[in-house]
């Protein structure tokens, strides 16, 4: 009997233990239960931030291409303005020049008129002469300047026919002074 009783006592402790134990076990499951429904809740919630987060992405990546885009667009047309604005400096270079052709071209065709008019020109300047009767024209100070020489006695440049001697002394002398006085230096550089 005293087996039995123990028997007994030790199944009446198991069995409460046992009853403690699942009491335990219950309430660590309805704990873990909570907490797992505290998981899924927050696992939902981060699979829709999630989600809502790689929308965010797609609708980025669609803007990042457009920009992308509207840069190469932008690009290609900063390029052709390059091109066209090299364009325009050579085309306006070119206008230079041909303006300059030009201006020479003028002042070439004014020197030929001028040259192809000298006569006309000179004739209007010289009162009715012209350049080819100049040419053969000879004057007579000219022809003196030809032939002067230097009187032995005065350092002083004279005619050739000054230096005859006249019949009247005192004309020869006045003839030279009025000689001197008006044929100077400056005649013979003329």
């Amino acid at each position: 009997m005293l087996s039995s009783q123990n028997e007994f006592g030790d199944e009446f402790y198991i069995k409460k233990n046992m009853k403690n134990e699942s009491s335990l076990l219950y309430e660590e499951r309805h704990k873990a239960a909570n907490e797992l429904k505290i998981l899924q809740s927050k696992n939902r919630h981060l699979k829709d931030t999630i989600r809502g987060s790689k929308e965010e992405l797609t609708v980025l990546k669609s803007q990042v291409t457009q920009i992308t885009d509207e840069l190469n667009a932008i690009t290609i047309e900063s390029e052709a303005l390059k091109c066209h604005h090299i364009d325009l400096q050579a085309h306006n270079e070119g206008l230079k020049n041909l303006l300059r052709v030009a201006r020479a071209r003028l002042e070439g065709s004014t020197a030929r008129k001028q040259v192809l008019n000298i006569d006309a020109y000179l004739e209007k300047e010289l009162n009715g002469q012209t350049f080819e009767n100049l040419l053969h024209s000879v004057r007579n100070d000219i022809n003196s300047i030809n032939i002067i020489q230097i009187h032995p006695k005065k350092p002083v440049l004279v005619k050739k026919s000054a230096m005859k001697t006249p019949k009247d002394d005192s004309k020869l002398v006045e003839k030279k002074k009025r000689y001197v006085r008006n044929y100077t230096d400056s005649d013979y550089l003329s």
